[in-house]
């Protein structure tokens, strides 16, 4: 996609996982290019999914390795290139958070618990108890080509172009980083192919980017990853560890079951609630049982936020 007079646009992102931003040095920019602060965004600096919210570009806090601080934007792509490689991010950094198997308190986003019958009771009558414990990683959706976004002034209003399965998200968040109405941003989306739930909340993220570099530039701009960019901080599915205590009468059936299941979603949680809900509602699988618990936990941490994954929790 591409249109007379576009600029491209590309972020300047943390190396620290987690601690305070001491300043971004910019190298001299030529005419016609220029960077994007947290300051210059003219509404607010917030992306809202599922009532968490992140920033657009991190202003004093970063929470995990790739976080955008900054924008730059202008003509040639392969110059910025070269910009952002010798943009100076200098951070005051933390111990990280990465730990989400066992977890604090403070580092639950959402959890849900669910109880039927009398699961104690079953399991001290039962004539055998099994216990298995499953972990599974972060998983790459994959999708045929990198994520991006444009927007261009279209008259009175801004006009975006994404690839994503939520287009009123984008312009509800478009129209929160510009502060103007949401009937002032047309959306417009473009082909998605086989997303597998990539592509959610994520492309509002570059719709937002796209938008703010062409309101602070005065010309179309489009924000287009890296195939490296996209697979190292676009969203994967939810890391997972699940416990399972199952109890067996003396028939072989199964009479009760006892399940707790962490999952690591990085930072912020745009979709926790909505992921260990899923994970809890599927956790007994295609098994009735009359006696169960259920634990599920969504933990913070200062890493890439995660997502869904073509199924959201139950898979």
């Amino acid at each position: 996609l591409s249109v007379e007079g576009m600029i491209h646009a590309r972020a300047i992102r943390s190396p620290a996982a987690r601690g305070a931003i001491l300043s971004i040095e910019f190298p001299r920019l030529p005419s016609g290019y220029r960077s994007i602060l947290p300051a210059d965004i003219p509404g607010e600096n917030r992306l809202l999914s599922f009532g968490a919210e992140m920033p657009l570009l991190a202003a004093g806090r970063v929470s995990y390795v790739g976080q955008p601080v900054a924008l730059v934007a202008g003509p040639d792509p392969l110059l910025l290139e070269e910009l952002a490689s010798r943009t100076l991010v200098n951070c005051s950094e933390e111990e990280p958070r990465l730990e989400w198997e066992s977890f604090s308190s403070d580092q639950v986003a959402a959890k849900r618990i669910s109880l039927a019958g009398d699961p104690d009771l079953a399991f001290s009558i039962a004539a055998s108890v099994r216990e298995d414990s499953f972990t599974s990683g972060a998983i790459e959706h994959w999708y045929g080509e990198p994520q991006g976004a444009a927007a261009a002034y279209d008259y009175d209003k801004i006009a975006v172009w994404c690839a994503t399965q939520w287009p009123y998200h984008v312009r509800d968040s478009v129209a929160l980083a510009l502060g103007c109405g949401a009937d002032d941003v047309s959306v417009r989306p473009t082909r998605l192919g086989v997303h597998l739930d990539g592509k959610l909340w994520y492309p509002s993220l570059m719709a937002c980017h796209a938008a703010l570099a062409a309101i602070a530039c005065g010309r179309p701009a489009k924000v287009l990853l890296s195939r490296k960019e996209d697979f190292l901080y676009s969203p994967k599915r939810a890391r997972s560890s699940i416990n399972v205590r199952s109890a067996l009468d003396s028939e072989g059936s199964l009479s009760a079951i006892d399940v707790r299941i962490a999952v690591g979603i990085g930072a912020y949680g745009p979709l926790a609630d909505e992921i260990v809900s899923q994970a809890v509602l599927a956790a007994t699988g295609a098994y009735a049982c009359p006696n169960a618990r259920i634990e599920g936990y969504a933990v913070l941490t200062d890493t890439v936020p995660s997502g869904a994954f073509g199924g959201l929790g139950a898979s």
